[in-house]
């Protein structure tokens, strides 16, 4: 069987001679098949190339977030700090409190229950501020706070009920003048009969200004308010004052208005501002409001 092959005509520039190549058939398959794997190994390494860019990329920026990462992770931790201070500055004030409101034996009893929610067990700030694992850490001071917190609101609802019982408790003298008539058995000024007086009499001057000692119930602004059938609220203000806000028909307000300028037996009122402003319909009777709770 006869050979095949290829002839080649290479003809240089400006010559006019001719070379002739013969090159083999099989020869030529191979360099073709050679060329052709050159082909896909540089597509390959193309691909590798591109394939490693990517990395590259995906590299600096798994980098800059974990750069952001730390600086994030050293905010935090200064932030745990700041809230160990906080909450050690917390519980020395707890202490305190506790301290002041157990000197009542009256409340003893009732403080010593311990408060309900947060933390069951008592970890101190130092041991929570040293823990490894400052999401573990920051849980603990969560729950130590929830903890503290649960424990001042029973202490500021016994602190509020104290103060209540010391504003109504009498602590200065209404008026100036000489006892009268003493606390227990006496005779009845009126029928002459014995009887037990509750209270202390105390003489003065007729038109003599007298002061409240205590807290007290407000009753005449209530009862004036309620027979003019009028809605809203009546106050006493830590500066003295009594607030009245009513709503209702403007002519009505102003029968009260006059009824308040007056007063009730005994007593003198020195001023009455009135602000007019609109309705709001929020109130649905007339009732007592105290200034802890004044919106």
């Amino acid at each position: 069987m006869a050979k095949s092959f290829y002839t080649l005509i290479v003809v240089p520039h400006a010559s006019p001679r001719l070379r002739k190549l013969k090159l083999p058939a099989r020869v030529l398959h191979v360099l073709a098949g050679v060329g052709v794997l050159c082909f896909f190994v540089a597509v390959a390494l193309g691909f590798s190339y591109i394939k490693m860019a990517f990395k590259a990329a995906d590299y600096d920026k798994l980098q800059a977030e974990n750069t952001d990462l730390k600086i994030q992770k050293r905010i935090l931790e200064v932030a745990t700090v700041k809230l160990g201070e906080k909450i050690s500055n917390i519980e020395n004030l707890f202490q305190q409190i506790q301290t002041l409101v157990e000197g009542d034996s009256q409340k003893r009893a009732k403080v010593n229950v311990r408060a309900v929610g947060g933390s069951k067990i008592d970890y101190p700030t130092a041991e929570l501020l040293g823990s490894a694992n400052l999401k573990d850490g920051i849980d603990l001071l969560r729950d130590r706070t929830a903890e503290m917190e649960n424990q001042l609101m029973l202490f500021q609802e016994v602190a509020e009920k104290k103060a209540t019982i010391r504003r109504s408790t009498p602590t200065i003298w209404p008026v100036k003048g000489s006892l009268t008539s003493q606390y227990g058995n006496r005779a009845d000024p009126f029928n002459g009969e014995g009887e037990i007086h509750l209270g202390v009499d105390i003489g003065a001057l007729f038109g003599t200004q007298v002061r409240a000692p205590a807290d007290g119930k407000i009753i005449y602004a209530q009862r004036k308010a309620a027979q003019f059938g009028l809605s809203g609220y009546v106050m006493n203000l830590r500066d003295g004052r009594v607030r009245v806000r009513v709503e209702g028909p403007r002519e009505v307000i102003e029968d009260l208005v006059r009824e308040l300028q007056k007063g009730p037996p005994l007593s003198r009122v020195d001023q009455v501002s009135v602000t007019w402003l609109p309705s709001t319909g929020r109130f649905a009777s007339f009732g007592i409001r105290y200034a802890e709770f004044d919106p």
